[in-house]
């Protein structure tokens, strides 16, 4: 199956370096409470994603609250979440990929009718 998140992220990664780059080094430099520590420079690259990706934002709303149980999952769980967690973290793949296909699939303007 094929899935519009490779491209999403190449260009989040590549319009959002910045960003991207600033949360890297916080959870690096917080690996402990980086989810707490780190909140305001994923903020600033969330709002970038939603900015340059209009995927994001889409998979954000559809997943919203698959998302929150997979970070409740994380929080909860800690250095065994990889483990604990994957469930969660498959559903949240499944949704998105799900949202991606359906956005894909359908046209950005309707087609004329074709001649008979």
């Amino acid at each position: 199956q094929t899935s519009m998140s490779g491209p999403i992220l190449d260009r989040v990664a590549t319009r959002c370096r910045e960003e991207l780059e600033a949360f890297a080094r916080c959870v690096s430099a917080h690996e402990d409470d980086w989810s707490t520590q780190c909140e305001d420079v994923r903020t600033l690259l969330a709002e970038c994603a939603h900015r340059v990706a209009p995927e994001v934002e889409a998979s954000r709303k559809a997943c919203a609250q698959v998302a929150t149980a997979y970070e409740q999952c994380v929080e909860e769980h800690g250095d065994e979440a990889s483990v604990k967690c994957q469930d969660h973290w498959e559903r949240l793949q499944s949704c998105v990929d799900e949202v991606l296909n359906r956005l894909s699939s359908s046209p950005s303007s309707p087609s004329p009718p074709s001649p008979p």
